[in-house]
């Protein structure tokens, strides 16, 4: 194709070498475009809205509120579906075990964390425990065993340090 002006082109007219920056911005809109689909959006009785949506960022169903704030997001990436909710509450039932397996896992509750059993109750931990309590602590148990396998058993107190029994023993078997 010839790219060089000749003597029928008319004047102000650019030749295809000219034009393909502008091409190509175009082509690269268009590819935009197809990538930015229209939302699916379902309205529901309740008010609220189920949207199914693709960008560039990904594909997402959001469940809405009828204010419009987001309730449930499953966001789909590489690494498999993020899940996203808001909810008064939330409660799991399950017949048999339920399994969490996370590179992290992390609670945060504003008012308070209780762990009830009708069995027993088992830690087991590979790195290092640390626990701190900004007020006190208190373990009660019908019996209490504290043993190092390996290494000292050290107590601080900034205060005094009571031992409490009907009979105190050490360095016995």
């Amino acid at each position: 194709m010839d790219t060089k002006p000749n003597a029928e082109q008319e004047p102000g007219t650019a030749t295809v070498t000219e034009r393909e920056p502008e091409l190509s911005r175009l082509i690269e809109e268009v590819a935009e475009r197809t990538l930015e689909a229209e939302p699916q959006e379902l309205a529901m009785a309740s008010g609220r809205t189920v949207v199914a949506e693709e960008d560039a960022a990904g594909e997402r169903l959001v469940v809405r509120s009828p204010s419009g704030e987001v309730e449930l997001q499953i966001a789909f990436n590489e690494q498999g579906p993020v899940l996203r909710f808001r909810s008064a509450e939330l409660a799991l039932e399950s017949k048999g075990a339920v399994d969490v397996d996370c590179d992290r896992f992390r609670v945060r509750a504003k008012r308070g964390i209780e762990h009830r059993t009708g069995g027993n109750l088992k830690e087991v931990v590979d790195g290092n425990r640390s626990s701190v309590v900004r007020k006190s602590a208190k373990t009660i148990a019908h019996e209490v065993a504290i043993e190092s396998a390996r290494g000292n058993v050290d107590i601080t107190a900034n205060d005094d340090f009571r031992v409490l029994a009907e009979r105190v023993k050490l360095n016995c078997e």
